[in-house]
């Protein structure tokens, strides 16, 4: 089964904050960061994998899933043949915290 890729407002803000101050330190990390990303898209986008919900007890009770791309972990709920990036956070951050507090948060 194929999937179709949504983002919400708040991933599409995210992914411009974080590919513009990748850029500040060169554009090799955010050329890295872009082609990290667009690969773990097709392949959500495939439905070749399926990553399940997320390890963290208080998202994956609300039914978000989470997978990688490169240093950065994608937020997204599955609906219906769609898939729903919701949120983009370096894995570093505390991003359970950071995705409650934002404005597609739980």
């Amino acid at each position: 089964m194929t999937y179709e890729i949504r983002f919400t407002k708040t991933a599409r803000r995210q992914i411009h904050e974080i590919t513009f101050y990748l850029k500040k330190l060169g554009p090799a990390a955010a050329n890295r960061f872009l082609e990290n990303l667009r690969n773990q898209i097709k392949l959500l986008e495939s439905g070749v994998i399926d990553y399940g919900k997320s390890h963290i007890k208080e998202l994956a009770a609300v039914d978000i899933h989470s997978c990688l791309a490169g240093k950065y972990v994608l937020l997204y709920r599955v609906l219906d043949g769609t898939i729903v990036i919701l949120s983009v956070f370096h894995g570093s951050q505390d991003y359970a915290k950071l995705f409650r507090e934002s404005p597609c948060g739980v």
